[in-house]
């Protein structure tokens, strides 16, 4: 079964507030995070606030020429929380990969690109559980239709 999504609301600077709150937890439970931004500058933006909190931070999106080093050094545990635009929403599997959708409220982000990104968590047999985040300023339809169709898939397994 895929994670069912939970939506936590906060704007302004709460938003990056709950981001560092979460990103602690995981990483004092030794679970790697991918954070997925819509765009490339709030994935580059995004990056610059963890940075000041968090070692072992790196960010990916289509303009890095060096992506796949970026994301061997994920896989490697080098980088523990790697921030990323869609790119990396199909293909890249880790044990205890744990996500948060970082404005998850954008118009690029419809039910089936959310629900594609919530298929990265729990796709390793020994590790099949994770958990999805989606940090928003407001719910959406695109949202609550993913968590609904993912709760229904789940449900036929």
């Amino acid at each position: 079964p895929l994670p069912v999504p939970s939506i936590s609301i906060h704007s302004g600077i709460m938003k990056y507030y709950y981001l560092i709150k979460e990103l602690r937890r995981f990483l004092a439970e030794n679970k790697p995070i991918f954070v997925f931004s819509p765009t490339i500058d709030t994935c580059e933006q995004t990056f610059e606030v963890v940075k000041l909190f968090f070692r072992g931070v790196d960010f990916v999106h289509s303009k890095c020429s060096d992506r796949n080093e970026r994301i061997d050094k994920f896989r490697k545990g080098i980088t523990r929380i790697l921030i990323t635009t869609a790119v990396l929403e199909r293909g890249v599997t880790l044990k205890n990969l744990q996500v948060i959708v970082f404005g998850a409220d954008h118009p690029l982000y419809t039910s089936a690109a959310l629900i594609q990104i919530s298929g990265r968590v729990g796709r390793k047999k020994e590790a099949p559980e994770g958990e999805v985040i989606f940090i928003a300023k407001r719910e959406t339809n695109e949202m609550l239709t993913a968590i609904k169709e993912i709760e229904r898939a789940n449900k036929n397994l």
